[in-house]
């Protein structure tokens, strides 16, 4: 696979499974596709988590399912494609 075939089979595949399981109830993957390199941030509909500390809280928080538009920013980190910062807010219907 080409470096330019790695991102998007990357997003086709831990970024969907992690996403898949956090609206099941289960941010552990999500968790593990998050850079542990400062700095880390998440603007949200709701709340908004700077540093580690404040970003696993907020996925804590977040396994429970609800609906948010997203656009998050990623980053190569040793080889692997990590998740550096996310801003979401909430779908008007």
């Amino acid at each position: 696979m080409g470096s330019s075939d790695e991102f998007p089979a990357w997003v086709n595949s831990a970024l969907y499974e992690a996403e898949r399981s956090l609206h099941n109830g289960n941010a552990g993957p999500r968790r593990a596709i998050w850079s542990r390199n400062e700095p880390v941030s998440i603007l949200g509909a709701w709340r908004n988590a700077i540093g580690q500390l404040e970003v696993g809280k907020t996925f804590a928080y977040l396994e429970r399912t609800f609906t948010l538009r997203a656009t998050q920013v990623y980053r190569r980190e040793s080889g692997e494609w990590k998740v550096a910062h996310r801003h979401a807010d909430t779908v008007e219907e």
